[in-house]
């Protein structure tokens, strides 16, 4: 392993557990995208997901998500997109994407195609279009169609 980059993993990208199968923040790489292990918790509300949907940090340094926006870490801290379903509730393992194509189920709060994403403005789940330069950016909106939208992750912290 010359690149110092893990190949064989004990879960699939589909798996969530209750328990942890791999180290929090191990990164991952399938094709053109990039995913990252991290711990899924319920903070405040239940907030479901389904693959693709947005989750946010609660714990940067920690790997751990939310889907519930009002519980991030930092404002405008989105952590990536969901590889599979959670049910918001049972702390969990698993997967989300941080690089690469992502069909999103849940339409972005505003935008066109081309236009930059962030958590900032955005709702549960999903992310917004980019007003001000001090906004992380962490995706590009490539298909605005109502409905699943196409995004391109490209910056979301690792």
């Amino acid at each position: 392993m010359p690149d110092g980059m893990k190949r064989v993993f004990v879960t699939g990208l589909t798996d969530v557990t209750t328990t942890r199968k791999e180290e929090l923040g191990t990164i991952r790489r399938e094709g053109n995208k990039t995913y990252k292990y991290v711990k899924f918790l319920k903070t405040t509300a239940t907030v479901a997901v389904v693959a693709g949907n947005v989750v946010f940090y609660s714990g940067f340094a920690a790997s751990e998500v939310t889907a519930d926006i009002t519980d991030i870490e930092v404002a405008g801290l989105a952590a990536g997109h969901m590889a599979a379903a959670w049910d918001g509730v049972t702390t969990s393992y698993g997967w989300i994407q941080v690089r690469g194509l992502v069909t999103n189920p849940t339409d972005v709060t505003a935008g066109a195609n081309g236009n930059a994403l962030t958590a900032i403005g955005a709702g549960d789940k999903t992310l917004d279009v980019s007003a001000a330069v001090t906004d992380h950016c962490v995706a590009q909106l490539l298909d605005d169609s109502t409905g699943a939208q196409t995004i391109l992750a490209t910056n979301y912290p690792l």
